[in-house]
């Protein structure tokens, strides 16, 4: 699902008036760092996003260049929060699905397509809600890249 700019402003301004990082009660200490990396990008090339971990299956720069377009294609979020989920540990993640595509034959804009529309289809439950404070039933794509574009404009 695509949502129109006025449906982004909506789900960006519900996540950035989500419980702050003191107030949640069910992180876990093994969390802490996730919740960092989650909320700050890493060095790109030694980082925990997609670039780290996709450079041993295909050419990282133009998978950056083709996951930014998709990500920012599926969850009309701006390319700073695109980025920064792709920097995170998040990104690493979708990485991940996008390395079983090419695994599994796929060429790499297939791959990362494919990637992409998985994580679309799958929706944040009610575990990642009250972890995270994401929005249940978004999906998950959008749930995790709107919530770096909320933290980002919540810090200035």
């Amino acid at each position: 699902m695509i949502y129109s700019p006025s449906q982004r402003t909506v789900i960006a301004r519900e996540l950035a008036s989500l419980r702050t990082r003191e107030e949640r009660v069910c992180v876990r200490d093994g969390d802490r760092d996730a919740e960092r990396n989650f909320s700050s990008p890493g060095e790109r090339e030694s980082g925990s996003g997609l670039l780290r971990w996709i450079r041993h299956h295909a050419e990282p720069h133009p998978a950056w260049a083709l996951a930014m377009e998709a990500i920012g294609n599926a969850t009309a979020c701006s390319d700073e929060a695109a980025q920064h989920f792709l920097d995170s540990r998040y990104g690493r993640h979708l990485a991940d699905d996008v390395v079983n595509a090419l695994v599994g034959r796929l060429e790499l804009p297939a791959a990362i397509d494919s990637a992409v529309a998985r994580w679309m289809r799958r929706r944040v439950d009610s575990r990642i809600q009250n972890e995270l404070g994401m929005l249940e039933g978004l999906p998950y794509l959008t749930g995790f890249v709107c919530t770096q574009e909320a933290l980002r404009d919540r810090n200035g």
